[in-house]
């Protein structure tokens, strides 16, 4: 068997290999091309034996992987973050790098390897984080304009420059500031449409898929959150429970124990942060919802708004979602809003219904002495 490490990065890749003793067998380099990675996978598969590559996540990681494997190697993707052999290390070089991921490999030593999606859910991911990057553009456009009519001495709303018509309102009243408004009046435009094009093939690739379907009967999911939900959670199975699910999304409080002492602060803001931040929004849309399936949404975040506040309850009820949909899409059926709150009343009930056993035991057990 022989183990290679590689360090791979966009216009070249350094690479290690060892065989089963440890022993390095080939060290160097090579651009990162699929001939060439090939070229140094089949060098080793013609000599009969089974070839492993280690490999870091980044943005060059799905396409290499998919090359490796179909040159023949079996191909296990590592977190970056967790590697603080790598992390750390004082001597810290690409050739170093390749050295470390090949005798983890080797070892057995390598955190659990990331998941790696389907070639549907990579193309999900790219259409939405394009679609994320032009609304990010649409943002910095709106408040190029706010920011030059305030400092004319001009008050504007939240609701200002956040549709056509009102950038021609505002174009005709301030006459003087049109050298401005216009040209981001034309780049508004176009990023408005080119958004809208990108939903649309969202939508018409992915719209009958079930999960999504299932995912928009929840209070507060609109089609573009149970897509980012479908993407970054990819194949729900691989999910054991709930709370890995949360602490995947990076939603779950900080806890530092030690001894006697338990310190817990904010969440982790690990994770996929798209996630997180389509969860924000579906919580704040459950508020705004004259549903009565979000009833018990809604009392759960005013409860814990009375006592935390309300960016922790906010918080708190993305994680609920987060939860419904994972036990949505786990189970296969559609959310129902009443068999939730059965379930609820079930547990709140079943402590109480335990008491009244015992004192109904231990009256028994009075009149028979």
């Amino acid at each position: 068997m022989k183990t290679i490490g590689m360090d791979v990065h966009a216009r070249q890749t350094f690479f290690h290999v060892v065989d089963e003793k440890g022993h390095r067998v080939e060290r160097g380099s090579t651009e990162t091309t699929a001939k060439n990675l090939s070229e140094v996978i089949g060098r080793h598969l013609e000599e009969g034996d089974e070839v492993r590559v280690a490999l870091e996540a980044s943005t060059t990681t799905w396409w290499v992987q998919e090359v490796l494997k179909k040159a023949g190697a079996h191909v296990e993707v590592t977190n970056p973050y967790k590697l603080k052999l790598i992390a750390e290390s004082r001597a810290k070089t690409d050739k170093a790098d390749a050295e470390i991921l090949a005798e983890l490999l080797r070892c057995g030593g390598l955190p659990t390897p990331v998941y790696v999606p389907t070639p549907q859910i990579r193309e999900l991911r790219q259409r939405l984080s394009l679609r994320r990057q032009l609304v990010r553009i649409r943002t910095q456009v709106i408040c190029s304009a706010k920011a030059h009519l305030r400092g004319q001495g001009v008050k504007t709303t939240k609701r200002d420059f956040h549709t056509e018509a009102s950038w021609k309102r505002l174009m005709a009243v301030h006459d003087s500031s049109r050298w401005h408004l216009n040209p981001l009046a034309g780049v508004y435009g176009e990023i408005v449409s080119s958004c809208r094009q990108a939903e649309a093939e969202v939508q018409e690739l992915w719209d009958e898929d079930p999960s999504v379907r299932r995912l928009q009967t929840i209070p507060g999911i609109g089609p573009i959150v149970a897509y980012t939900v479908v993407a970054a959670l990819g194949e729900v199975e691989r999910f054991s429970s709930s709370k890995q699910v949360e602490a995947y999304a990076g939603i779950i409080p900080i806890e530092r124990s030690s001894g006697e002492v338990t310190i817990r602060g904010g969440i982790t803001h690990e994770g996929r942060a798209e996630l997180r931040g389509a969860l924000i929004q579906a919580a704040w849309a459950v508020l705004r919802t004259r549903k009565n399936e979000a009833l018990f949404l809604k009392k759960f975040y005013y409860k814990l708004m009375h006592r935390r506040g309300s960016q922790v309850a906010i918080v708190a009820l993305a994680r609920k979602l987060l939860t419904i949909a994972y036990q949505v899409l786990k189970q296969e059926e559609d959310f129902d809003g009443d068999r939730t709150r059965e379930r609820k009343t079930e547990k709140k009930s079943a402590p109480h219904q335990k008491q009244l056993l015992n004192l109904n035991q231990e009256a028994r057990s009075e009149i028979q002495t």
